[in-house]
C-alpha cells in the first residue's frame, strides 16, 4: 500500500482533530468540548482547504437562495420585511458572510489551507504589546 502526501496529513490530522467536516475539518483537541454547536463556518478552530471550494461556494449559493425565499415569503406574509434584528435572519447572514470570508481567504492564497478565515475578525496569535508601570507612577 502506498501513501500520498495528502494520506499522510489527513492521518496527521487525523490524530489532532475531533471530526471531518463536508466542507473542512475541525481542530478542537478532542477532549475539549465546543460550544458552536455545528456553526463551524464561524469557529477559530474551523480549517478548509481549496478541495472543499466548491463545496463552499454551493452552500453560499444555497444560503443566499435560502434567505431570499424565507424573506420574500415573510414580506408575502405579513405584508413588510423581516426585520433585521430577527434571531434565523442574522444566523443566516452571519453564515453568509462566513462563506464569502472563507472563499476570499482561499483565492487570495490558492492551495493553502486556512484556519478561522470565516471569524468575522481573525484571531490574533503572538504576543501582545502590553504597558508596565511601576506602583505610584502617574499614567
Amino acid at each position: 500500500m502506498v501513501f500520498s502526501r495528502d494520506d499522510h496529513d489527513r492521518l496527521h490530522l487525523f490524530d489532532r482533530a475531533d471530526r471531518f467536516l463536508p466542507h473542512g475539518w475541525c481542530l478542537l483537541p478532542p477532549l475539549q468540548s465546543c460550544d458552536k454547536r455545528n456553526a463551524c463556518l464561524t469557529c477559530a478552530v474551523f480549517v478548509t482547504d481549496n478541495t472543499h471550494a466548491q463545496t463552499l461556494a454551493q452552500q453560499l449559493e444555497e444560503t443566499e437562495a435560502l434567505i431570499q425565499r424565507t424573506t420574500a415569503a415573510c414580506l408575502e406574509r405579513h405584508g413588510r420585511p423581516m426585520p433585521d434584528d430577527n434571531v434565523w435572519l442574522a444566523q443566516r447572514q452571519a453564515e453568509r458572510e462566513a462563506l464569502q470570508r472563507l472563499l476570499a481567504a482561499l483565492n487570495d492564497k490558492p492551495g493553502r489551507a486556512c484556519q478561522g478565515a470565516g471569524c468575522p475578525t481573525t484571531p490574533t496569535t503572538g504576543p501582545v504589546p502590553i504597558t508596565l508601570q511601576r506602583p505610584g507612577t502617574p499614567r
